[in-house]
């Protein structure tokens, strides 16, 4: 019979039905390669101001834009928790630390870290109270900075506290590895153990401003404030970054209050009263 004739295709002439293409299979796609980690841009933006806050507290320090530097204002005010002028260069490890976790919380494969992205907020608040606790102090404007530092100081013990570094725990905590939680800690510890003592200080200096000095059993109760709840850290975090800061601002105050030490001399605050228009300098009190 003519297969025209019926309307029906012959068997022998039916097409076979058509594979699937190796193209789309499967397979294939299992070997396409994976789209890249996108950029977060609170990392990337985090990364910015780091680099901001570091060139404003060059150009501060040195002077670039501010009336006075942390240096005339700390000589006009020799209250008994100022360190020496070497104690600040615990700054150096500090910055570096910082860096250290900002670099490795843009990394594509931390970007979308949990803990990283938990950590940003307080990270950048911190670098933008510091940069502006800069201004208000060259600024003479000292309980606003007294405002900002304890805003620096409160950033930074949330932090401390989100990373929740232990080593003495047992089991190994969710999220970024052991050495990348132990940098975390050690940058925002460190930070917070000198910013406790300095918060301090920049109280002693306030009162000094508002007419009244600085007692030596104030002074001995402050320390013993930044100590204890440096003995707490190490006794609930074993801490010891907390205590290696604290310790040497410690040594430093008291370093300052030896024989030998030109601390509260008239030579040297004369010297700072003459570098730039302070209150203190015009005081009667």
């Amino acid at each position: 019979t003519n297969p025209s004739q019926t309307g029906r295709e012959s068997p022998c002439r039916r097409r076979p039905a058509a594979e699937p293409s190796r193209l789309t299979s499967g397979s294939t796609s299992a070997r396409m390669p994976k789209d890249p980690p996108r950029v977060n841009p609170q990392a990337i933006g985090l990364v910015v101001l780091y680099g901001v806050a570091m060139v404003v507290n060059g150009l501060l320090s040195a002077g670039v834009g501010v009336p006075l530097t942390n240096p005339n204002l700390s000589n006009t005010h020799p209250v008994p928790l100022t360190p020496p002028g070497w104690a600040f260069a615990i700054w150096g490890p500090i910055y570096l630390l910082i860096g250290a976790f900002v670099v490795a919380q843009a990394l594509p494969r931390h970007a979308a870290d949990p803990l990283y992205a938990s950590l940003r907020p307080w990270a950048a608040l911190a670098l933008a109270a510091n940069a502006a606790w800069l201004f208000l102090f060259s600024y003479q404007l000292f309980w606003l900075a007294f405002a900002d530092i304890s805003l620096y100081w409160y950033a930074l013990v949330r932090a401390v506290g989100l990373v929740a570094y232990d080593p003495t725990a047992t089991a190994p905590a969710e999220g970024p590895g052991t050495w990348l939680r132990l940098g975390a800690h050690a940058a925002f510890a460190a930070n917070a153990s000198w910013v406790t003592v300095a918060t301090l200080l920049q109280l002693q200096i306030n009162l000094q401003e508002e007419g009244y000095y600085p007692s030596e059993d104030l002074s001995v109760g402050m320390l013993g404030l930044a100590a204890g709840l440096a003995c707490y850290r190490a006794h609930a975090r074993a801490d010891v970054v907390w205590v290696a800061v604290t310790a040497w601002a410690l040594v430093a105050i008291r370093s300052n209050q030896q024989a030998g030490s030109d601390w509260g001399c008239l030579s040297v605050v004369c010297a700072a009263c003459a570098e730039g228009v302070q209150r203190i300098c015009e005081s009667k009190r």
